[in-house]
């Protein structure tokens, strides 16, 4: 795995330099080893000239602990050997489409930008993992991982990228260059191809994310306890819940840690420690709902305890629900409407976390490591998408995540864990009614 740097600012137009430090300055939570700074003629300067230079392009990375390359900002968890190289040289030809060509090859979690020709070169992987914003100005046009970022140089018209794109942006014009558009099919095959097709996918997903060892956001839930079963056998790996006392993963947490003999971290969350954290999330995140600040404020403690534990990645079993039907709506969908309307809910939902879960999930933890997701696999995300609906849900019963927890039973584990239900974590966690109290409506 190659992890890049952890988050960027560019900016193209007049007076570049000083719009990239007033938004270097509100990324320093991002670069645990400082800023590289590139302006025009990809000269590198120090962040403390930023103020005295008048340069029309200027580029700025937040450094992480380890790094190959500044261009982007994510991770690289299968590729070719000199890709990086291959791609910048690509782009210095001015031939983008080659250089997408060679991004939808990738398996990857990231966000670039970077000057060439006159113009911002800026994109997104295909699932949207790592968050990119653009805004323009009659003088000014600017990209970062963050909106307050683009907010602190004036720029007020700001807009979510796109993901899956490689854009060419100047003053002039803008032109897009697909990447790898997300695409669902109609798989027609049985149950028990479907079964061992998605535990292939899923374990081939974690080989290419971990290391020598792991740690795992963890909830006693189906999702956590399949990873962690399934990284058990490839390395080390521990665990860490978030909760209230007494709460439901309380309990759920450490009788599952047992039953599957992994170190256990369980950190006890009370309203002071929230109270004194919510005003920092809220900036953090870019967002004050309840929800939001719920799911934020427990990543937000499960990254910081993960840093604290010596480690610069965590990995968290999002993007389950969206995939395989973990949601309550879409049961109800499925008996009130048919299989058409919740499929078409579900792969909506799949191609928009682009736009909230993914990064706020990010923006949470990125003051402490790099989020993995293994869930959020392309080829898992494609082929579970395009497998018939009653494969994931059976609305006779009531069962949700039907094939996941299939999939769970063939990995090997253990059947109370696998077919235990089992509320958002927001709720199961006791987080949410903490936060709830602490909220003025």
């Amino acid at each position: 795995m190659i992890l890049q740097a952890g988050g960027l600012a560019g900016f193209l137009g007049k007076d570049s330099s000083s719009y990239l430090m007033k938004a270097l300055k509100l990324l320093t939570h991002r670069a645990f080893k400082g800023f590289k700074i590139l302006i025009e003629d990809m000269k590198e300067v120090d962040i403390n000239s930023l103020n005295e230079l008048k340069s029309n392009i200027a580029l700025g990375y937040c450094i992480r602990d380890r790094f190959e390359n500044f261009l982007f900002h994510g991770s690289f968890y299968k590729f070719e050997e000199g890709f990086l190289s291959k791609f910048s040289e690509l782009i210095n030809q001015n031939d983008y489409e080659g250089a997408s060509k060679i991004l939808s090859k990738l398996d990857g979690a990231y966000a670039f930008v970077l000057y060439n020709d006159n113009s911002l070169i800026y994109g997104r992987d295909p699932l949207g993992l790592k968050p990119l914003y653009i805004g323009r100005a009659s003088n000014i046009i600017g990209v970062a991982s963050e909106i307050k970022a683009l907010q602190a140089s004036g720029l007020t018209q700001i807009e979510l990228v796109k993901p899956g794109y490689l854009f060419k942006e100047s003053f002039d014009s803008q032109k897009s260059f697909i990447i790898k558009e997300i695409k669902f099919h109609s798989i027609n095959e049985s149950f028990e191809n479907a079964i061992e097709n998605t535990l292939k996918l899923i374990c081939k997903s974690l080989e290419c994310r971990v290391n020598n060892k792991a740690i795992l956001g963890f909830s006693g839930g189906l999702d956590s306890s399949l990873l962690a079963l399934l990284i058990s056998k490839l390395c080390d790996v521990e665990l860490i819940t978030i909760s209230t006392k007494g709460s439901r993963d309380e309990i759920d947490a450490l009788n599952a840690a047992r039953e599957l003999g992994i170190e256990l971290h369980h950190i006890f969350i009370t309203k002071d420690i929230l109270m004194g954290i919510l005003k920092y999330l809220q900036n953090l995140i870019e967002c004050n709902k309840i929800m939001d600040l719920s799911i934020g404020a427990i990543i937000y403690l499960t990254a910081k305890r993960a840093k604290e534990l010596g480690y610069d990645t965590l990995i968290l079993g999002q993007f389950a629900d969206e995939l395989f039907g973990g949601y309550m709506k879409y049961l109800k969908l499925f008996k009130e409407h048919g299989k058409e309307v919740v499929d078409a809910v579900m792969r909506y939902d799949i191609l928009n976390a682009h736009e909230k879960s993914f990064p706020r999930d990010e923006k949470a933890s990125s003051p402490f490591v790099e989020l993995i997701l293994p869930y959020a696999q392309i080829d898992l995300v494609e082929y579970v998408a395009s497998l018939p609906i009653d494969m994931k849900l059976n609305p006779i019963n009531d069962v949700r995540k039907q094939l996941l927890r299939k999939v769970a039973i063939a990995a090997g584990l253990p059947e109370d864990l696998a077919f235990k239900q089992k509320k958002a974590m927001q709720y199961s966690s006791g987080i949410q009614k903490l936060i709830n109290k602490l909220i003025d409506y």
